[in-house]
């Protein structure tokens, strides 16, 4: 048999939220949990359950949104993506983290630069 745990257990053990799974559920990133017609109205879910969340979170940690997560989450699941496409993907990935790294520098660049400006102020007071 199956082992099956409720949706706080399946919570903890990904580390996402039940609302979160609850709403990956909603958007059909995650199948509907088990036995969803018990007395309590408790949802069940699996081990598969467990191991498509983190599958999601990795995904998630590497830039993919969810619309690209649901988009290509069954060929990831069968390991159905030809190496030569992994790479390109993941090329712009990297990419465009760059660019997310080169706008944060600017921000934080400008940050300091008004933060001495008030510090100057404060200091001439």
């Amino acid at each position: 048999m199956t082992k099956t745990m409720k949706i706080s257990e399946l919570a903890q053990k990904t580390g996402f939220t039940p609302d979160t799974i609850r709403y990956y559920e909603k958007i059909g990133l995650l199948p509907p949990p088990l036995n969803r017609q018990t007395r309590n109205n408790y949802r069940y879910y699996d081990r598969e359950a467990v191991a498509l969340l983190l599958l999601i979170k990795q995904a998630k940690l590497f830039g993919f949104t969810l619309s690209e997560i649901k988009l290509r989450l069954q060929e990831w699941k069968d390991g159905q993506i030809p190496l030569p496409e992994k790479i390109r993907v993941f090329k712009e990935k990297i990419q465009l983290v760059s660019e997310k790294i080169a706008e944060l520098e600017q921000t934080k660049q400008a940050l300091s630069e008004k933060l001495k400006e008030y510090q100057q102020l404060l200091l001439g007071q």
